[in-house]
C-alpha cells in the first residue's frame, strides 16, 4: 500500500519545486545543446544533432493540439 502521508500537497510541492530548480540549473546547458550553430554545424556534417530532433518535435507537434474532449484535431480554425 501507498502511505497516504507523502502524496499530500505538502510532498508534491517540494518535488515541484525541486524540478523547478533543478531546470533552472540546467537552463544553460539546454539552451547550449539546442543552438542553432550546433544545429548548422552538425548538418554540415551529415549529423542530426539533439537540437534538430527537438525544434523538429515541436513543429510536427504544432502541427496538432489537443482541443478540450482530448482528441487531436489539425490546429487551423474551424469555420462556424
Amino acid at each position: 500500500m501507498v502511505d497516504e502521508s507523502k502524496m499530500g500537497p505538502a510532498f508534491r510541492q517540494r518535488i515541484r519545486k525541486a524540478l523547478l530548480v533543478f531546470s533552472f540549473v540546467l537552463l544553460p546547458i539546454t539552451f547550449a545543446y539546442i543552438s542553432c550553430p550546433i544545429i548548422t554545424e552538425g548538418a554540415s556534417q551529415g549529423i542530426a544533432t539533439g537540437g534538430l530532433v527537438v525544434f523538429t518535435l515541436l513543429f510536427i507537434g504544432s502541427l496538432f493540439w489537443l482541443d478540450n474532449r482530448g482528441s487531436v484535431t489539425p490546429s487551423a480554425p474551424s469555420r462556424s
